[in-house]
């Protein structure tokens, strides 16, 4: 609650709760775009969160400049992040439209939202009605 912003600093990460909490309760975010790419599909540059390269401390200094000095940015990425709730709802995860899609691949919804689609790599079978066996 009295945090100003929330800053991952990982080298590697998958889909990081802890950014996806982050962002949902409002926190200005900044992280680091993992190879994986966990961040880069919960975080749209600039809008509702604040990218940089693995390993780069300038650009993560300077992503964090960028929030202190700049309170419109800071208050434009408040606004947008908890639409994160949105994508990681299950209706919106567990989409029927994409749960027999045969592999893990990021996938558009109607809205034009990304979600990561890591549960048929790990052999979750989603169905209609959004039953999901193991």
């Amino acid at each position: 609650k009295n945090a100003s912003a929330f800053v991952m600093s990982s080298d590697f990460e998958g889909m990081p709760n802890a950014l996806i909490e982050a962002m949902a309760i409002g926190l200005p975010c900044i992280s680091t775009d993992c190879p994986c790419g966990g961040p880069g599909e919960l975080i749209e540059n600039g809008e509702n969160g604040l990218l940089v390269p693995v390993g780069d401390t300038a650009a993560l200094s300077d992503a964090l400049k960028k929030l202190v000095d700049n309170p419109q940015l800071s208050e434009k990425i408040q606004k947008n992040a908890p639409s994160i709730r949105l994508l990681c709802q299950i209706n919106n995860i567990f989409n029927a439209k994409y749960a027999n899609n045969g592999g893990a691949e990021a996938s558009r919804f109607e809205d034009g939202s990304r979600c990561c689609w890591y549960y048929a790599q790990a052999g979750i079978n989603v169905h209609a009605g959004f039953n999901v066996t193991f």
